[in-house]
Protein backbone atom coordinates (compact mmCIF):
# COMPACT_ATOMS: atom_id res chain seq x y z
CA UNK A 1 0.00 0.00 0.00
CA UNK A 2 1.64 3.30 -0.85
CA UNK A 3 2.64 5.46 2.21
CA UNK A 4 0.00 8.14 0.85
CA UNK A 5 -3.11 6.12 1.25
CA UNK A 6 -4.44 5.68 4.71
CA UNK A 7 -5.41 3.03 6.22
CA UNK A 8 -8.23 1.99 6.73
CA UNK A 9 -9.62 0.45 9.80
CA UNK A 10 -12.84 -1.81 9.94
CA UNK A 11 -14.75 1.09 10.96
CA UNK A 12 -13.54 3.21 8.08
CA UNK A 13 -11.55 5.58 10.55
CA UNK A 14 -8.37 6.55 9.21
CA UNK A 15 -6.92 8.15 12.53
CA UNK A 16 -4.45 5.41 13.18
CA UNK A 17 -3.08 6.09 10.28
CA UNK A 18 -2.60 10.04 10.61
CA UNK A 19 -0.88 9.05 13.67
CA UNK A 20 1.32 6.83 12.00
CA UNK A 21 2.00 9.66 9.57
CA UNK A 22 2.15 11.94 12.57
CA UNK A 23 4.80 9.66 13.99
CA UNK A 24 7.01 8.69 10.98
CA UNK A 25 7.20 12.57 10.51
CA UNK A 26 8.04 12.93 13.93
CA UNK A 27 10.75 9.79 13.86
CA UNK A 28 12.29 11.82 10.69
CA UNK A 29 12.28 15.03 12.39
CA UNK A 30 14.50 13.83 15.19
CA UNK A 31 16.63 11.83 13.12
CA UNK A 32 17.66 14.85 11.03
CA UNK A 33 17.91 16.83 13.96
CA UNK A 34 20.13 14.35 15.64
CA UNK A 35 22.14 13.87 12.70
CA UNK A 36 22.52 17.98 12.55
CA UNK A 37 23.38 18.02 16.12
CA UNK A 38 26.10 15.73 15.45
CA UNK A 39 27.48 17.29 12.25
CA UNK A 40 27.17 20.43 14.83
CA UNK A 41 29.25 19.00 16.37
CA UNK A 42 31.91 18.23 14.33
CA UNK A 43 31.25 21.79 12.83
CA UNK A 44 32.01 23.11 16.20
CA UNK A 45 35.00 20.90 16.98
CA UNK A 46 36.90 21.76 13.01
CA UNK A 47 36.55 25.86 13.98
CA UNK A 48 38.34 25.37 17.45
CA UNK A 49 41.13 23.37 15.53
CA UNK A 50 40.87 25.94 12.68
CA UNK A 51 41.02 28.45 15.55
CA UNK A 52 43.71 26.67 17.45
CA UNK A 53 45.79 26.25 14.00
CA UNK A 54 45.34 30.10 13.37
CA UNK A 55 46.68 30.97 16.60
CA UNK A 56 49.90 28.80 16.05
CA UNK A 57 49.89 30.62 12.82
CA UNK A 58 50.07 33.97 14.18
CA UNK A 59 52.32 33.22 16.75
CA UNK A 60 54.91 31.89 14.56
CA UNK A 61 54.23 35.13 12.28
CA UNK A 62 54.97 37.11 14.95
CA UNK A 63 58.26 35.09 15.86
CA UNK A 64 59.34 35.35 12.54
CA UNK A 65 58.70 39.08 12.38
CA UNK A 66 60.57 39.78 15.66
CA UNK A 67 63.42 38.04 14.37
CA UNK A 68 63.49 39.79 11.21
CA UNK A 69 63.05 42.95 12.71
CA UNK A 70 65.95 42.31 14.97
CA UNK A 71 68.42 41.12 12.07
CA UNK A 72 67.30 44.34 10.11
CA UNK A 73 68.02 46.78 13.63
CA UNK A 74 71.42 44.62 13.34
CA UNK A 75 71.43 45.67 9.40
CA UNK A 76 71.07 48.84 10.22
CA UNK A 77 73.42 49.49 13.02
CA UNK A 78 76.15 47.78 10.83
CA UNK A 79 75.66 49.95 7.82
CA UNK A 80 75.36 53.22 10.37
CA UNK A 81 78.53 52.43 11.85
CA UNK A 82 79.89 51.71 8.27
CA UNK A 83 78.45 55.06 7.31
CA UNK A 84 80.37 56.88 10.24
CA UNK A 85 83.58 55.01 9.85
CA UNK A 86 83.17 56.45 6.26
CA UNK A 87 82.90 60.07 7.25
CA UNK A 88 85.48 59.92 9.68
CA UNK A 89 87.80 58.07 6.68
CA UNK A 90 86.34 61.06 4.82
CA UNK A 91 87.86 63.68 7.24
CA UNK A 92 91.09 62.32 7.36
CA UNK A 93 91.62 62.21 3.56
CA UNK A 94 90.62 66.09 3.61
CA UNK A 95 93.11 66.45 6.17
CA UNK A 96 95.55 64.80 4.17
CA UNK A 97 94.91 66.54 1.51
CA UNK A 98 95.16 70.01 3.16
CA UNK A 99 98.20 68.35 4.30
CA UNK A 100 99.60 67.92 0.60
CA UNK A 101 98.54 70.91 -0.70
CA UNK A 102 100.67 72.68 2.24
CA UNK A 103 103.40 70.58 1.49
CA UNK A 104 103.08 71.64 -2.39
CA UNK A 105 102.72 75.58 -1.42
CA UNK A 106 106.55 74.89 0.60
CA UNK A 107 107.78 73.34 -2.06
CA UNK A 108 106.89 75.99 -4.51
CA UNK A 109 108.05 78.47 -2.39
CA UNK A 110 111.19 76.13 -1.75
CA UNK A 111 111.52 76.67 -5.25
CA UNK A 112 111.11 79.86 -5.81
CA UNK A 113 114.14 80.43 -3.42
CA UNK A 114 116.16 77.91 -5.08
CA UNK A 115 115.35 79.53 -8.27
CA UNK A 116 116.46 82.75 -6.45
CA UNK A 117 119.60 81.63 -4.34
CA UNK A 118 121.12 80.12 -8.03
CA UNK A 119 119.99 83.84 -9.65
CA UNK A 120 122.14 85.21 -6.42
CA UNK A 121 125.24 82.47 -7.19
CA UNK A 122 125.06 82.86 -10.74
CA UNK A 123 125.06 86.74 -10.12
CA UNK A 124 127.88 86.23 -8.26
CA UNK A 125 129.55 83.49 -10.42
CA UNK A 126 129.75 85.92 -13.25
CA UNK A 127 131.13 88.84 -10.80
CA UNK A 128 134.08 86.44 -10.06
CA UNK A 129 134.66 85.23 -13.49
CA UNK A 130 134.32 88.68 -15.16
CA UNK A 131 131.27 87.01 -17.78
Amino acid sequence: MPPDEPKKRKDGDSTSSRLDRIEAALEMFIADHEQFREEHKRLLAAQVVGFDESNKRMARIEQNLAEATDKLNGVIGVVDAMGRRFDEVGLRFDEVGRRFDEVGRKFDEMGRRFDEMREHFDGRLRLLGGD
